[in-house]
């Protein structure tokens, strides 16, 4: 069938053939169903449903860059389609991107407000960030809403946990353990509230139910050994440490911190009962799932210290990550990992302390990112972390102090950028800071660098055509928005770039349809074929040479 350039007659056949792949989906002919909705999609690019079906396809094979890529294309078709935003957020959550499902999922909650699905995924998604107090509000409106979802119990056992009211936690997730017969999950819950409370016999009673449920899953042999390292029993903290690390491929379900943890916790044992080989062995295991920076031999205990402040960082438990890392330091004053780590925790906790607190904090920050740089002065951490604490003290100054500050930072930068490691978003520090300096087209330079380490990106694009319009560097400043267009062709904030872009360029007519131009428009932006006239150099240069 030829349907040439008619884009009613192309859409017919994308529609025939996203329900075809959709047949053979339920036929489980998967590659063919796969290639069905690529030639839908190659077919007739704005045909959304094929997008989406292909993006959860995508999302099932563990390809989540490829499904939140073919998600943004359905997005930007059909913005108005809440499933397209929930699948978003979904693919977002699978990444580890929580932080990214969030908005997805408000959005999709805006345009199907009944859907207890969404507001149930919204809901687990708070409690990963510790949003107590929107949990608990989402927790009423979902009842309000009429789910029955007996899963909410727990979630109310775990909400009471959080916010410190034990008494509640503990009915509630006992209620939860009657209900959900076959969940583990209450039961581990408890067992962590036992063991706080220093309950630990019903702790062990607890965890062990929970184990009894799933004897597969290395978060429960990981509490069981934290109960028995914490009592003393090293022998069974020595056994359930060891099932943990040799729970492949279940290990993989442990981010790289918690299972240098787990070796960290190994070597510790095997010190404490005079196994002193052993725990060599598995304090360099520790060491191996830690980046390069930490080339020194450190203590068992430092070591353990350390991913239990990574843990907790990861987390949001600042207070005590602050505490685990300075301990880790104070055993091993050359640790220059956790120097860092504890100066990135410092300035997190500045962020959200008084006007006096912070200060002192960034202070102390500092002076934990120096000492990373004494004990490691070839690698980047150090010296990039420190660029970040002067960023945030700059804010806190004015005038010539301010710039200077920011100077200096700059510096730092290109230090770590120098060094062993280098973060490959420095670029991007670095540009924020010329261009609050004003060097506008210095800024753009380090951006460039920036995409050419990062690969292409919408912060960086954007950024870059900004830097080149405050610069007047208006050819190349369309070129980056033509560029970030095509990365994001949904981002509200290009119809304005454009417009000031070929204003200063003398095409108005175009100028004033970029400015009224958004995404919701499904149109191109208006001025991406323009042709911007060439700089004067470059004309005088050809008309000499002719």
């Amino acid at each position: 069938m030829l349907v040439g350039d008619d884009p009613a007659a192309r859409r017919a056949l994308a529609q025939a053939w996203y329900d075809e792949a959709l047949e053979q989906l339920q036929r489980g002919a998967i590659d063919d169903g796969r290639s069905r909705l690529i030639d839908a999609v190659e077919l007739s690019p704005d045909f959304a449903p094929a997008r989406d079906a292909l993006a959860v396809l995508f999302l099932a094979e563990g390809r989540i860059d490829e499904a939140l890529t073919q998600l943004e294309w359905a997005i930007h078709a059909d913005p108005e389609q809440s499933l397209y935003h929930y699948h978003q957020a979904l693919a977002h959550i699978a990444a580890g991107e929580t932080g990214f499902a969030t908005p997805a999922l408000n959005r999709a909650l805006e345009l199907a407000p009944d859907s207890i699905a969404i507001r149930r995924t919204l809901l687990d998604v708070y409690m990963i960030l510790g949003r107590w107090d929107r949990a608990e509000r989402l927790l009423v409106e979902l009842r309000d809403a009429g789910s029955t979802d007996p899963t909410l119990q727990y979630v109310d056992g775990v909400i009471s946990f959080a916010k410190e009211r034990l008494e509640d936690a503990e009915r509630q997730l006992r209620n939860a353990a009657r209900t959900l017969k076959d969940d583990p999950a209450p039961y581990a819950a408890l067992g962590l509230l036992y063991q706080i409370t220093g309950k630990f016999d019903l702790a062990e009673k607890s965890y062990k139910q929970a184990l009894k449920l799933d004897n597969r899953d290395p978060y429960i042999y990981l509490v069981l050994a934290d109960l028995y390292h914490q009592t003393g029993k090293l022998s069974a903290a020595d056994r359930f440490l060891r099932r943990t690390a040799a729970a492949t491929p279940l290990a993989s379900r442990l981010p790289q911190p918690e299972l240098a943890r787990v070796y960290a916790q190994i070597a510790d044992v095997a010190y404490q009962t005079g196994k002193y080989r052993t725990s060599q062995v598995y304090q360099k295991r520790a060491m191996q799932m830690l980046p390069a920076l930490q080339k020194t031999t450190i203590t068992p205990d430092a070591a353990a210290h350390f991913a239990l402040g990574t843990v907790a960082f990861e987390r949001e438990d600042v207070d005590r990550a602050i505490n685990e890392f300075k301990i880790a330091v104070r055993a091993n004053a050359d640790f220059a990992l956790a120097w860092a780590r504890l100066a990135d925790a410092m300035l997190l906790k500045a962020g959200l302390s008084s006007l006096d607190a912070r200060k002192k904090l960034l202070t102390n920050a500092r002076k934990a990112a120096r000492k990373a740089q004494e004990a490691a002065p070839k690698h980047a951490l150090g010296y990039y972390v420190e660029g970040r604490v002067l960023i945030a003290l700059a804010d806190l100054e004015k005038g010539a102090l301010r710039s200077g500050t920011l100077r200096e930072a700059v510096f730092l930068f290109q230090q770590a950028r120098n060094a062993q490691e280098a973060p490959k978003d420095i670029g991007i520090y670095q540009a924020m800071i010329l261009s609050d300096l004003a060097s506008h087209a210095e800024a753009a330079n380090a951006l460039s660098q920036a995409e050419a380490e990062l690969g292409k990106s919408r912060q960086v694009a954007l950024l870059k055509a900004t830097a080149l319009i405050e610069a007047g560097k208006f050819p190349e400043a369309h070129k980056a928005i033509v560029s970030a267009w095509k990365i994001a062709p949904d981002e509200p904030a290009l119809g304005e770039l454009m417009s000031l872009v070929l204003f200063k360029m003398g095409d108005i007519e175009t100028s004033l349809a970029a400015l009224n131009w958004t995404p919701e428009s499904k149109t191109p932006l208006p001025g991406i074929d323009f042709e911007p006239p060439e700089p004067e150099s470059e004309s005088a240069d050809k008309k000499s040479g002719s």
